[in-house]
């Protein structure tokens, strides 16, 4: 939403969590509201994705202290211990790939 639309991180934060925190029935049901409520929340504090700050939230929840992920910005979550589960060489071979893809 902040790159695509170009709007500004805290006005969407501002705007989805008024959204949410209407709480209604249509909203869907596998995600509970106040954990995406928080990962909104997350996602502005930490200045990470939306899926990121979700992340965040569900360990928040959990009493879970380890996330695996392959995603090196969220070693910036100082209260979580971030554990990138493949090697450098492995890491960095799929972000060249990744770069190939998306260049095509």
């Amino acid at each position: 939403m902040t790159k695509y639309l170009k709007v500004k991180r805290e006005l969407a934060g501002q705007e989805l969590l008024k959204t949410l925190e209407l709480r209604h029935r249509s909203f869907i049901p596998d995600i509970i509201v106040d954990h995406a409520i928080m990962a909104i929340k997350n996602a502005t504090k930490f200045n990470v994705e939306g899926w990121d700050g979700y992340l965040i939230s569900l360990a928040d929840a959990l009493n879970a202290s380890i996330i695996y992920t392959i995603d090196q910005k969220l070693t910036k979550i100082k209260h979580l211990s971030i554990v990138i589960p493949i090697s450098r060489n492995t890491l960095q071979k799929y972000h060249e790939w990744m770069r190939n893809k998306f260049k095509s």
